[in-house]
């Protein structure tokens, strides 16, 4: 499955870039300072889910998805 969203995606950036312009320099130069902090949040947020309890973890997650669906639902 992952396969089939790469190539589905890497068949869409021709037309971000051309058709819908939301692909540009300036796009492409964000995303590169943006990079680091990727690493870093991964980095991080994996350090976090090792020492957070399950329990309490779990919870939160269900709470933060509810409130973001019913959210989103009433938008």
């Amino acid at each position: 499955m992952a396969w089939f969203f790469f190539i589905t995606n890497a068949i869409k950036i021709p037309l971000h870039v051309v058709l819908w312009k939301t692909i540009n320099l300036q796009t492409l130069v964000l995303n590169l300072f943006s990079i680091p902090l990727i690493y870093l949040g991964a980095f991080l947020g994996y350090r976090l889910v090792r020492i957070i309890p399950e329990k309490p973890y779990r919870f939160f997650a269900i709470t933060a998805i509810s409130l973001a669906a019913i959210r989103l639902y009433f938008m």
